[in-house]
């Protein structure tokens, strides 16, 4: 299974965002997962923003020890992230 990473200008824009220490992280319930506004940004590509709601809610299962298997993102998929 071939995962579909950032391009190459939504990872420039990735590894341009600042860490701001004040942002306070909070809960989407349709991700089922907790964000942080310093850890996206609107210049996003629409394939950009898919593929990085997708890391959280990799992350989500990691941080809830859920196995991969156990939700409806997928386990290979998952596991490969």
């Amino acid at each position: 299974m071939k995962i579909e990473m950032f391009n190459e200008r939504d990872a420039e824009i990735m590894h341009n965002l600042k860490y701001e220490p004040e942002s306070k992280p909070s809960f989407d319930p349709i991700k089922y997962c907790l964000t942080q506004e310093d850890e996206y940004s609107l210049e996003l590509s629409s394939a950009g923003h898919e593929f990085l709601y997708d890391l959280w809610i990799a992350r989500s299962h990691i941080h809830q020890d859920i196995p991969f298997s156990d939700r409806v993102l997928g386990g290979e998929y998952c596991e490969k992230l």
